[in-house]
């Protein structure tokens, strides 16, 4: 019954708002992932009564301390400024992904299983946006422009359930780690199936000119392989050149010469959006405006040039919406995983593990970096996913080395 939970999990917070709604009465249509993070709390609250007990590794302390934090600075934010629903709940659904993953996700079985959906997932949203690269048929409504722009390959650029171009590219990028993990528990035909993996998604993310994707991309196959590089170091050195040749192509032939010169976002613009919304910020001291209100407070502004005001930056955003304060939280946060990821690569002796821990690793790398792209956090879910895999993997694998390490020292007592 809990891996039926944690499938319809995985799978809801993937597909968001695309799939069906739920009617209920006197309330109305509400999403599956709503209706499932509403009943996953009611169970939460139910247990913690039932057992009267709430226990808390490091690693859920930490996590429990940001979210308090963060959640108290947009109460703040939304006391000074606007009440944005839409804006809270997705935050606080985003939130109870995490804590559900964190709790719910108890031992090495329910980890590697959650691994395989998400793979399943992820290979479903392939096929649709190889579907949408030949066809021109997008799965739901999009920008207009897109059905006369152009990949590379001369080819559609694809969506398939994600909007538009950018977030499409950072999502594949962003699961590729933990898909990776996925793989690597095949029995049969494990390096066949992650090299026909690789290539589609490649081919998919290339497609949707995503620079910050393609940029990221490179950076997984750098570190992913960068024990092979060693062995191989002209076959991989020339994989590596083939995909900076494709970036370049994708930023500037694509740009001046495929789609006539035009773009939705340049690079320029990019830029020209963070100045405008630090502006933003600092006019509303620091403080943060609530949570999904910087696109608003951006199109309010004096100075603001865009008929759009997602910031195109995590980190701006998150600055944005919930202040210096949660901020400063989020990044902290951030910078404690990733410090306790690299301790366990450093001390984790089973090379089969130690590949795994890696690839979490390599998770938050690649996010920090692909935040240049995307145009925003809020509806990001799978983001959270990612997230709460992490943490329930260290917890699993803190737990079990400590485990030996005291059954060690048991067995050396007697």
């Amino acid at each position: 019954m809990k891996k039926v939970y944690l499938a319809l999990l995985i799978t809801f917070t993937i597909w968001g708002s695309r799939l069906f709604n739920i009617k209920i009465p006197a309330v109305g249509d509400i999403t599956p992932i709503i209706a499932l993070t509403m009943l996953s709390v009611l169970y939460l609250v139910f247990n913690i009564t039932k057992t009267k007990k709430i226990y808390f590794d490091k690693i859920q302390k930490k996590t429990a301390i940001f979210l308090i934090v963060v959640i108290n600075c947009a109460l703040l934010a939304t006391f000074l400024h606007i009440v944005n629903i839409y804006g809270w709940a997705t935050y606080i659904v985003s939130f109870v992904i995490l804590i559900c993953c964190m709790n719910f996700i108890k031992n090495k079985n329910e980890i590697e299983f959650c691994e395989k959906i998400l793979l399943v997932n992820v290979f479903i949203v392939l096929l649709l946006g190889l579907y949408e690269c030949f066809t021109g048929d997008y799965i739901i409504e999009t920008y207009e422009s897109y059905k006369y722009q152009r990949s590379i390959f001369g080819l559609y650029k694809p969506v398939a359930t994600f909007y538009n171009i950018n977030n499409l590219g950072i999502f594949i990028l962003l699961m590729t780690p933990i898909c990776y993990n996925a793989l690597d528990n095949l029995r049969r035909g494990k390096n066949i199936v992650k090299y026909i993996f690789l290539i589609l998604e490649l081919f998919i993310i290339i497609s949707t000119n995503s620079r910050g994707a393609i940029i990221g991309f490179i950076i997984f196959l750098t570190l992913y392989y960068k024990e092979k590089m060693k062995r191989y170091k002209v076959m991989y050195n020339i994989i590596l050149s083939l995909c900076i040749i494709l970036l370049i192509i994708s930023v500037f032939i694509n740009r001046l010469f495929i789609n006539n010169g035009t773009s939705l976002i340049s690079e320029e613009s990019r830029i020209e959006i963070w100045k405008q919304t630090i502006k933003t910020i600092i006019d509303n001291n620091f403080v943060g405006v609530g949570p999904g209100n910087i696109s608003t407070y951006n199109l309010k502004s004096d100075y603001y040039s865009f008929n759009f005001g997602n910031p195109h930056n995590y980190f701006l955003e998150f600055l944005g919406d919930f202040g210096i304060v949660g901020f400063i939280a989020f990044i902290v946060w951030l910078y404690d995983i990733i410090k306790m990821y690299k301790k366990k690569i450093k001390t984790e002796s089973d090379e089969k593990i130690k590949r795994k821990v890696e690839n979490y690793y390599i998770y938050y790398i690649i996010f920090i970096i692909s935040t240049i792209t995307p145009s925003t956090m809020m509806t990001a879910q799978y983001i959270w996913l990612g997230f709460g895999f992490s943490l329930a993997f260290l917890s699993i694998y803190k737990k079990e080395g400590n485990n030996i390490c005291q059954g060690q020292k048991n067995l050396y007592e007697i």
